[in-house]
């Protein structure tokens, strides 16, 4: 990541040591807040709640920056309304161009930048605002 991020050496910018604590801290890491209230909402209004992370990009042949990876999710319900909710603009907004409609939580990122992402179906600035905005959003409609 750091080389895309313009660091040409990254190992002259982070050793082993540095990547081993970033990674126990990694390990770490809580659910982002709110998020339990968040999948409430949404399965109690007879949403499926599925998530859909980085995963074993090797095994799969496959990662989050090919479309197909949020294409094939898509495909998974069957014609049927289907949302991508996320906290990452860049995610939201490949899986809405795939065919999901968008949603996207300011939780972290704060600033959303649409003139690079575009506008989003729902955006909020905490989950279970994101899931009542969904919810109003589907008229009904589940997925």
């Amino acid at each position: 990541m750091l080389y895309q991020a313009g660091v040409p050496e990254p190992r002259q910018l982070a050793t082993d040591d540095d990547v081993a604590f970033i990674m126990e801290r990694f390990m770490e890491l809580e659910a982002r807040p709110g998020i339990k209230e968040c999948f409430t909402l949404l399965r109690e209004a007879g949403f499926t709640v599925w998530a859909f992370t980085a995963g074993d990009a090797k095994r799969l042949r496959l990662d989050k920056r090919d479309p197909r990876a949020y294409k094939t999710q898509l495909e998974s319900f069957g014609g049927e309304e289907a949302w991508f909710a996320a906290a990452h603009m860049w995610d939201a907004s490949a899986a809405k161009g795939c065919g999901f409609k968008g949603a996207w939580c300011s939780i972290y990122e704060k600033e959303p930048c649409v003139d690079l992402f575009g506008e989003m179906d729902v955006m909020a600035d905490e989950l279970p605002e994101m899931a009542r905005k969904i919810i109003a959003a589907s008229e009904g409609k589940k997925a």
